[in-house]
């Protein structure tokens, strides 16, 4: 009797150890937040305090856990490498996009993103140089949200040289493109979201093609879209190029494409309460290619307001052919003029 209880007290014991590790590995370990800035006087791991500041962006996202907040202080951060954000972290600017810059230094990516909690919030992403390194690269997500940032100076040389999007989320963010060779400004696909953001084009290359946002089974939001008008000569693009993707309230304005659809070309795709105008389409002055508004290949465009577009070698007030939707297909569209 005696060993029987003795083995009992010993299954309790086990028992309540079991019940106590398991509530010790259900309780959620805290957030840290660690920071960084050029100019903290002392830097260590893990990046604690103001004082310790990483002055490597990197090096703190590699110290910093799941749920972790890295806050980064304004600069310059110059990369020869992306910071890349393989765990769900918040990367942060504590000043944002205005006073905080992440400097391409080479043919790399500013930013790389493959973690689908992920967060970079507030930030600059730059080709400093401009022409001199064509191949700079703004962020790659493959999931993950990219919000409150700005790209600039980036030359398409190829599809999404500002922002490449597998999944993920562009949020609030400004994109302003070149172009070098071609290619588009931002790729996004399978079913990632583009939300309040403006891709804005402010000039390419003779003989370059290049397209604002190129969608393949994603989302385009409540984004305003300006392309690049009449360039002689220039093989240019439609400010958006959409495959079995959604365009919810965007506008698309004053842009310039040799072939159809100025301002969409759309393929499989729902365009609704869009605001399409200001664009060409066969700039060259090849009559007939057809949407100078968009060209649409079994598609449905609703509520829309599609105005003042041209195709030919016209303009908006003198225009050779002011078709505004060509319909190739099943398409249709209702209450849009």
């Amino acid at each position: 009797m005696k060993e029987e209880r003795c083995s009992g007290r010993i299954g309790l014991q086990t028992l309540a150890l079991g019940i106590a590790t398991a509530m010790a590995a259900a309780i959620p370990v805290s957030a840290a937040t660690l920071y960084v800035s050029p100019t903290s006087p002392s830097p260590s791991p893990p990046y604690a305090t103001a004082a310790t500041a990483a002055h490597n962006l990197q090096e703190a996202v590699d110290v910093a856990r799941d749920r972790d907040t890295v806050l980064v202080g304004p600069g310059q951060y110059d990369l020869t490498n992306p910071v890349t954000l393989t765990k769900a972290i918040a990367l942060r600017s504590t000043m944002g996009a205005g006073q905080t810059f992440l400097n391409s230094q080479g043919d790399t990516w500013c930013l790389w993103i493959s973690n689908s909690r992920a967060v970079a919030d507030g930030f600059t992403l730059q080709n400093p140089s401009g022409s001199a390194q064509p191949s700079a690269r703004g962020a790659y997500l493959a999931g993950g949200t990219v919000q409150n940032c700005n790209f600039t100076n980036f030359l398409l040389t190829a599809t999404g040289t500002s922002v490449a999007m597998t999944g993920g989320v562009l949020s609030n963010s400004t994109v302003i493109y070149g172009c070098c060779i071609g290619g588009s400004a931002v790729d996004c696909r399978d079913g990632g979201l583009i939300t309040d953001c403006q891709v804005l084009g402010l000039g390419r290359r003779i003989g370059a093609y290049a397209i604002g946002v190129n969608l393949v089974d994603s989302q385009l939001r409540n984004s305003v879209i300006w392309g690049v008008e009449g360039v002689p000569e220039a093989e240019d693009g439609p400010a958006v190029n959409a495959l079995s993707s959604t365009i919810v309230a965007c506008s698309i304005v004053h842009n310039s494409n040799d072939g159809p659809g100025g301002g969409a070309y759309l393929d499989s795709c729902l365009m609704d309460r869009c605001f399409v105008a200001y664009n060409d389409c066969a700039s060259e002055g090849t009559p007939g290619i057809g949407g100078g508004g968009v060209f649409e290949i079994n598609s449905i465009i609703l509520n829309s307001l599609i105005v003042s577009n041209s195709v030919g070698n016209g303009t908006a007030d003198s225009p050779q052919d002011s078709a505004a939707v060509s319909i190739c297909g099943a398409g249709r569209w209702s209450t849009a003029r």
